[in-house]
């Protein structure tokens, strides 16, 4: 007996078990009558999506795309987030395990084969951004945050300021993942947060926003409170733009150690980008200890073998007790170099 042959008997038997006829003929009927709010029809509907068979799951999550009335979306995201199905329990065959089963969940949202039908899924999570559940307002903003077409960032801004910890980290993270300008100002009021990890997720959303979040974040640096001082020191540093370069170059001399650190690692990370500006500012600046230690870890990340060899002096003058003499000195012969000046 050929393998095609073998499998139609496991599907076969599955939905016999879970009370069907036919697994062939299961997922439309079940369908209709989930969209009605059964949730027998819903445990086999999810049986099939959960269970170890890809043409079972395929053949399930076709006939939801392109059968699905439109209240079934609302009781799929209330299972989703509340593992209930028009508030009745659902009871699941014990093979299926939900962290298996919501992945494939997140993916029928996604789905984009039925355009009309797309549209009724991003209604209905839109909807759920405003669940009285704080569990069905995660489920929802994770998925918007990986939707591929245009979604509004106001519908997620007001989740920042969420009373649950989880919605928060959930709407920062979509918000940097959909990269909408719009939300900067939001995601910069949120790094002020006195949740380290709100904070830190704001940060790491303006860090995928780019450009439209860098000079915000540069003038951040210079803020008076250390602790939205550290949190755009670790975007920007996050980011690798050149352009914030001198910005990070001053933080180096920062009252606060982790701000001094992150400034220095960001830099680091820039690589041979940030040489130049560095070498700009040795030439100039007066050498103070935090500043030396920061240039020293910039300059021992370097890759490019040619500046390696250009920078080594460098680097062992900015830990001599002359460095205030030494460093700008030469921090000028190697800038003349790179810069292409002869002397």
């Amino acid at each position: 007996m050929d393998n095609t042959k073998i499998r139609g008997k496991v599907i076969d038997r599955e939905a016999q078990r879970l009370g069907v006829g036919s697994a062939q003929k299961a997922p439309d009927a079940d369908i209709a009558l989930a969209s009605q709010g059964d949730a027998g029809a819903a445990a086999r509907i999810l049986a099939l999506m959960g269970g170890e068979d890809r043409l079972v799951q395929a053949r399930t999550a076709s006939g939801l795309i392109k059968g699905a009335a439109a209240p079934l979306w609302d009781y799929v995201l209330e299972y989703a987030g509340l593992g209930t199905w028009a508030g009745r329990k659902v009871n699941l065959p014990g093979s299926i395990r939900r962290r298996t089963l919501m992945p494939r969940l997140t993916a029928l949202f996604l789905d984009r084969r039925d355009g009309s039908a797309g549209r009724e899924r991003e209604a209905v999570l839109m909807r759920g951004l405003g669940s009285p559940e704080a569990r069905v307002r995660r489920f929802a903003a994770t998925v918007l945050g990986q939707w591929e077409s245009y979604v509004d960032p106001g519908s997620l801004v007001p989740l920042l300021t969420d009373p649950d910890v989880g919605v928060r980290l959930r709407a920062a993270r979509a918000l940097g993942r959909m990269g909408d300008p719009q939300a900067v100002p939001a995601l910069l009021e949120a790094l002020g947060h006195s949740d380290d990890l709100i904070a830190g997720e704001a940060a790491d959303a303006l860090a995928l926003m780019g450009e439209a979040a860098l000079q915000p974040l540069i003038e951040v640096l210079g803020n008076r409170d250390p602790h939205l001082r550290w949190h755009a020191a670790k975007a920007l540093g996050q980011m690798g733009d050149p352009r914030a370069a001198d910005a990070l170059i001053f933080a180096l001399n920062d009252e606060d150690f982790g701000v001094r650190w992150l400034a220095a690692k960001g830099l680091a990370t820039m690589g041979s980008r940030a040489v130049v500006p560095l070498l700009r500012t040795l030439r100039t600046r007066v050498m103070t200890p935090w500043l030396a230690e920061g240039a020293i870890h910039v300059l021992k990340n370097i890759r490019e073998p040619d500046v390696i060899v250009l920078v080594q002096e460098l680097e062992r003058r900015l830990g001599d007790s002359y460095a205030n003499v030494e460093v700008p000195l030469e921090a000028d012969r190697v800038l003349r170099k790179l810069e292409g000046v002869v002397q």
